[in-house]
């Protein structure tokens, strides 16, 4: 008789389970009640009780790391570097087209139950209905996959009195963007949570409130309330240029940061603190201190100690270094019997509780709970063994994962079923990879975990590591593990080294994505081949112009000191020094040019969650002493926008208003460097350098640019221009330091 299995979710988790099942002879069925497979990740619809997300909102991975090892179409060219949630979404529609047949895809089929038959060969009892029917439908499968999620829902603490605050409370999954500061009652804004929505939620409020006018953008106050100092990891990160120490080599920062060599302090740490240790302590030598930016976001002796907190954003830091956003350690643990006052928890090496007033909105970023679609599935005993309090709506997931072997089995399935994707942070790698085990454990190839194995998992992460299952220990007390040594276990328990093609490569950065695990017969498939192509094409080209120039783009936010000497050899023009200050001030985007030269399009891109700063008002304001010591206030603004599709840096004019775009300047190009002058900023040896040009009516103008890099910081900068023509002959070269 052939065995089939329930696959509860149509989502990445699913999909993968499903093609993993086929392979190895088992015929899987997938449920799930949207109309089209990709879970989050489909497009929206009405009707669904589950988290939808944004279509426009950009993934903080790769494409690299967000897709399967076996597919990825067209050698990547289809998706953009940092996809959006509709282009990941279509991926996972072309995945599904290709390995499932569609008669294993039962869409806008939602399931109510989920029981044991209590038959002789207890099958499990899916009771399920289509969206076009009223009636309900039960089947009987072998085996059970809940591939669900701990997305199905947010995760809001119980806060007393939360529901009586007289502002606007939302959830992080709720959040619109493009709605904020359509009304005036939105002045005060307080975002709680501190990892990934968290900062990501406040660096968008900051970019949306630096772009309103002058006049209402000192009004908004953002407040981020943490619990612990997040370490914000940004999407493009500079490291270690062996060739130039003041040039950092660049790449996405998850083409990075999962070097398979060099993890032997974590490969054999004894517990759980040991990584978090580790982790804190490695962290600054890529990030820097960050207290130096805020003293909420130092993480001391007494911080390094606990799990890692960890955003992801390139400009988060700026807006906090340039008082954009204030960020606060402490805890929202209650509002006051005024309905209007936020009272917040000591926490750390704090003692004091402290209060907040006049708050307009609450932005809840408290993360996400499985509850709600696992409360729909099984009935109350099940439940609370799943780890669910009795009548607590909105547990934790950790209750759920923490009860996990391998955060994939639970001992109540009975070795009938599992979880796939019950992870809080679902990389495609540990997808497939749980979806391979717990189908070659369905098919016979693999051997279940003992009855001892589950127990020692209930007894915690202590017990654990007493009884000498300490990478177990870790990856329960860590709450998930390292993401490569979760990777290490799962391959462990197939016997399969998943590292093994990764550590082969020729390349001297060894940094593992899903394209390198070896397919179930242990070859490389030829989709495979195509992504490892492109994907060592990327590590090989870390100081292409492409990567440098954005990582210098968003380097410039900010404020600046500013020192220019100015040489002008016509009578008429003074020479002397400038000092004062200049600013690149973000914005949304307010114009678009695909063609440099022509005259820029008002119709600006859009931009959604996730999405990176293109656009920066150039402000500066100083006085000229000349040589004949006079005097002379000065003012001037560009704008600089970055083409993210070709990492092109445009500088254009600006209209007399002050604000909006008139012309074309120049372009840099960092392939091209400048002229030797003798001036001692751009003429200086090393950092990166780039240069331009601009024919203004019959001056030719030459810019040039140096940047100087300490470890990931820009700590200097100079812009030199020369400029020829019968108007104007002189050389300006300004040096920038920050404030």
């Amino acid at each position: 008789m052939s065995k089939t299995v329930a696959v509860i979710g149509g989502g990445p988790s699913g999909l993968a389970t499903a093609k993993y099942l086929i392979e190895f002879g088992l015929q899987p069925t997938i449920f799930e009640a949207r109309s089209h497979v990709g879970g989050l990740w489909a497009p929206r619809e009405d009707g669904i009780e589950t988290l939808q997300l944004d279509p426009e909102m950009k993934v903080n991975a790769t494409k690299y790391t967000c897709t399967f090892s076996d597919f990825f179409p067209s050698a990547g060219a289809d998706l953009p570097m940092f996809p959006t949630a509709a282009e990941i979404g279509q991926y996972l529609q072309r995945y599904a087209d290709r390995f499932l047949p569609k008669e294993r895809i039962r869409l806008c089929t939602l399931v109510t139950n989920v029981s044991r038959s209590g038959l002789k060969d207890n099958l499990w009892k899916v009771t399920f209905s289509r969206r076009d029917c009223h009636s309900e439908t039960t089947e009987n499968f072998t085996y059970l996959v809940i591939a669900t999620g701990v997305w199905s829902g947010p995760y809001i603490p119980a806060i007393p009195n939360l529901a009586n605050f007289n502002g606007n409370v939302f959830h992080s999954s709720q959040y619109v963007g493009k709605e904020l500061f359509t009304t005036h009652s939105q002045r005060k804004i307080v975002v709680v949570g501190g990892t990934l929505s968290g900062v990501e939620i406040a660096t968008d409020i900051a970019l949306r409130a630096c772009s309103l006018p002058e006049t209402e953008r000192g009004q908004i106050k953002i407040i981020h309330v943490f619990p612990k100092p997040p370490w914000i990891l940004p999407k493009m990160i500079g490291f270690n240029n062996p060739e130039d120490i003041l040039a950092p080599r660049v790449l996405p920062l998850d083409l990075f940061l999962y070097n398979v060599e060099g993890r032997t302090k974590i490969d054999t740490a004894q517990g759980p603190e040991d990584i978090f240790t580790i982790t804190n302590t490695m962290m600054p030598v890529f990030l820097g201190d960050q207290g130096d930016i805020h003293p909420a976001l130092k993480v001391d002796e007494y911080w390094s100690k606990g799990k890692p907190a960890v955003g992801i954003s390139d400009s988060y830091t700026h807006f906090v270094r340039s008082g954009v956003i204030e960020p606060k350690i402490g805890r929202l643990s209650e509002v006051l019997d005024d309905n209007k006052t936020l009272r917040f928890s000591p926490v750390g090496e704090n003692v004091n509780s402290w209060d907040m007033t006049d708050v307009d909105t609450i932005y809840l970023a408290t993360g996400y709970s499985p509850w709600k679609s696992l409360g729909r599935l099984f009935n109350k005993e099940l439940l609370q063994e799943f780890g669910k309090p009795d009548g607590v709506e909105n547990s934790k997931p950790d209750v759920l994962i923490s009860r996990l072997y391998k955060q994939t089995l639970h001992r109540a399935f009975n070795n009938s079923g599992g979880f796939v994707g019950m992870r809080t942070r679902a990389f495609y790698a540990t997808i497939e990879m749980q979806a391979r085990w717990l189908a070659g454990l369905m098919a016979g190839k693999y051997q279940w975990p003992t009855e001892e194995d589950f127990t020692d998992v209930l007894k915690g992460t202590s017990w654990l590591i007493k009884c000498g299952k300490v990478r177990e220990g870790i990856l329960q007390g860590t709450g998930g593990g390292d993401y490569l040594d979760y990777l290490t276990q799962i391959g462990t328990t197939m016997g399969t080294d998943l590292f093994r093609l990764t550590k082969a490569t020729p390349l001297p950065l060894k940094n593992f994505i899903p394209a390198y695990i070896p397919s179930i017969n242990g070859d490389i498939g030829e989709d495979a081949k195509e992504t490892l192509i492109a994907f060592e094409k990327e590590l090989e080209e870390s100081t292409a112009p492409k990567n440098v120039s954005i990582f210098v783009f968003t380097s410039l936010q900010g404020r600046w000191k500013i020192s220019r000497k100015l040489d002008s050899r016509l009578a008429g023009f003074p020479s002397g020094i400038f000092t004062g200050w200049a600013e690149f001030r973000p914005r949304l985007p307010t114009f678009q040019s695909k063609d440099s030269q022509a005259q820029p399009s008002l119709e600006p891109k859009t931009y959604s969650l996730g999405g990176a700063v293109t656009e920066y008002l150039y402000v500066e304001e100083g006085e000229l002493l000349t040589e004949s010591g006079l005097r002379l206030k000065g003012k001037r603004k560009y704008i600089y926008q970055l083409e993210e599709e070709t990492g092109k840096i445009t500088v254009w004019f600006v209209k007399i208003n002050g604000e909006t775009v008139d012309y074309f300047f120049h372009a840099l190009d960092f392939t091209k460097m400048p002229d030797q002058l003798g001036t001692p900023g751009v003429d200086g040896h090393g950092g990166w350098k780039a240069s331009a040009s601009h024919l203004c009516e019959k001056d030719m103008y030459l810019p040039a640019y140096r940047f100087i890099f300490k470890g990931p910081k820009m700590e200097n900068f100079w812009i030199r221009y020369k400029v020829d023509g019968p108007n104007k002959d002189y050389v300006s070269e300004a040096h920038y330091s920050r404030e």
